[in-house]
C-alpha cells in the first residue's frame, strides 16, 4: 500500500487473513475519513453467498460500530456502519450498469477471489476490471483520482491468470 501503487495484488493460501485485513482496512476508512468502500466479486451468484455474512468475521473486532447489510447479497446490497452507507457490493460480471453512477466519494474496491480455481474468467475481464476502476477513479475534476485504490485478493492457485 505504500507505494503508492493503484493496482495491488495480495496472493496467499487460503484462512491466512487476507480478506480480514482488508475488510478492516476499508472499515477503518470509512469510520477515520468517510471513504466509501465496494465488495466486487465475479458474479452475482458468488455474491450472494457471501455478502449476508461479509461482516461476521470482523465484528469482534469493531464491537463499538453498527456493521450491518442492507439487501439481498447482489449487486447493490449497502453495507452499513453505524446507519451510514460505508459500501456497496457489485459482481464485475454487473459493473458495466455502474459506467454512469458517480461513484466519486468511493476510494477502494476490494475484488475478493480474483484467482479463480477452475481457470475460468469473464470474457475480457481485465478490460471490464479496467474500465471499472476508471469509472471509480474519475471524479473531482479529475480525469483519475490517484487515492483509489483496487485490491485484489486471492487465493494463491495460479500464476496463469489473465491479470498476470
Amino acid at each position: 500500500m505504500s507505494y503508492g501503487t493503484p493496482f495491488i495484488f495480495t496472493l496467499g493460501n487460503r484462512s491466512i487473513g487476507k480478506t480480514f485485513a482488508f475488510t478492516s482496512y476499508a472499515i477503518n476508512r470509512f469510520v477515520k475519513h468517510g471513504s466509501k468502500f465496494i465488495y466486487m466479486r465475479r458474479y452475482d451468484d458468488d455474491l450472494k453467498l457471501v455478502v449476508p455474512s461479509f461482516f461476521d468475521n470482523v465484528r469482534s473486532k469493531y464491537t463499538n460500530y453498527s456493521l450491518e447489510i442492507d439487501g439481498s447479497g447482489k449487486t447493490g446490497t449497502m453495507f452499513r456502519i453505524n446507519d451510514k452507507v460505508a459500501g456497496v457490493a457489485i459482481s464485475l460480471s454487473k459493473a458495466i450498469k455502474f459506467k454512469s453512477v458517480n461513484l466519486c466519494d468511493y476510494d477502494t474496491i476490494l475484488y475478493d477471489e480474483f484467482l479463480n480455481e477452475d481457470g475460468t474468467y469473464l470474457p475480457n475481464e481485465v478490460s471490464k476490471a479496467l474500465s471499472f476502476y476508471q469509472s471509480v477513479a474519475r471524479g473531482y475534476d479529475r480525469p483519475i483520482r490517484t487515492e483509489v485504490k483496487f485490491i485484489f485478493i486471492g487465493n494463491h492457485v495460479s500464476l496463469n491468470n489473465p491479470y498476470f
